[in-house]
């Protein structure tokens, strides 16, 4: 996308300069038939589930509870809207300054924009099933910052000229730099996004798969003498839950049991439970695995399921299934 980016206006000014600004367009418009032929070529990898397909607007709010509870991706939003602010004053003020101020050309411009593009390549590292809805809140946060600094850049430009806003831009693009240096984000090599599937759930009473919500329940019995590190310890693992689908979590501790606490997180529906399932990663085992060192010898999660009861579960027992943390 960078080499694209930078040769799109080289080769641009060039056919303005040889052949005028209309054939542009039409070079651009015959440029869309490989995009076309690449889509209908395009063979997607179609997931092995039984799970019926999200509803868009489940599918939005799940996307957006990720994004707020991964940290290391509100890091890469906070990157994206640094580098947004002064790039969006080179896209915006840059013909201002090439017609005004240098006097160039269409062609000569287009060999400017195209020796001017500066990008900086951010490396997000997210799980497939929420690559693309990551990957379009990253870029609805660069296009908002950038409305928003564009507007800031203009006023600024109408007040000291192009020229003086195009070098504040480029010493606020070095300071935004240099606060966000100490910014680190994880490597793919750190973080082992290798799918690790839980259980698959089970129940006795017949659900509708967008039956909800669902409540969760998970029984820890740890050592009474290590309750704070413990404690510590599920912080991540309440992100976790939260990330991958939990609308609600929190930590209990049994008073008339020392050293117990149960768990308890709610899912939308039933599906989006099972959808849960299949999300964790090598990486949320690992968190996971640092939470279970507290139990004490021989002890085991022990997961158990309880759904909203509706009128046409009149008559019936309250829905409810026990089962091995692993099928939580």
């Amino acid at each position: 996308m960078n080499l694209a980016g930078a040769l799109g206006p080289a080769l641009g000014g060039l056919v303005i300069a040889s052949t005028g600004a209309g054939w542009v367009f039409i070079v651009n418009a015959v440029s869309f038939l490989a995009v076309i032929v690449a889509v209908f070529r395009w063979k997607r990898n179609v997931p092995d589930t039984t799970l019926p397909a999200e509803h868009v607007a489940a599918a939005v709010r799940t996307g957006a509870r990720y994004v707020s509870n991964q940290v290391g991706l509100l890091l890469l939003l906070v990157r994206v809207s640094a580098i947004a602010i002064p790039a969006t004053a080179l896209a915006a003020l840059l013909p201002l300054v090439a017609r005004n101020e240098i006097g160039v050309s269409a062609g000569e411009y287009g060999l400017i924009g195209a020796f001017s593009t500066v990008f900086s390549v951010i490396q997000s590292v997210l799980p497939g099933w929420v690559r693309g809805r990551g990957l379009a809140t990253a870029m609805l946060v660069f296009q908002g910052t950038s409305m928003a600094a564009a507007l800031g850049w203009g006023a600024v430009a109408s007040g000291v000229g192009s020229g003086t806003a195009v070098v504040s831009a480029g010493i606020a693009a070095v300071v935004l730099g240099v606060v966000t240096l100490p910014i680190r984000l994880a490597s793919r090599a750190e973080l082992d996004l290798t799918p690790m599937p839980l259980g698959a759930l089970r129940h006795v009473i017949p659900i509708d798969p967008e039956e909800g919500p669902v409540l969760v329940s998970l029984q820890w019995h740890i050592d009474a003498e290590r309750r704070n590190e413990f404690i510590a310890a599920m912080r991540p693992i309440r992100r976790l839950r939260r990330r991958d689908g939990a609308m609600q979590w929190g930590l209990f501790e049994v008073v008339e049991e020392p050293g117990t606490f149960v768990e308890q997180f709610t899912v939308s529906t039933w599906s989006e439970h099972e959808r849960q399932h299949e999300r964790p990663t090598a990486a949320d085992a690992e968190i996971t695995a640092a939470a279970e060192q507290f139990l004490v010898p021989g002890a085991s999660l022990q997961a158990s399921h309880r759904i909203a009861a509706h009128l046409k579960r009149r008559g019936r027992a309250a829905s409810h299934s026990q089962s091995p943390a692993s099928g939580h």
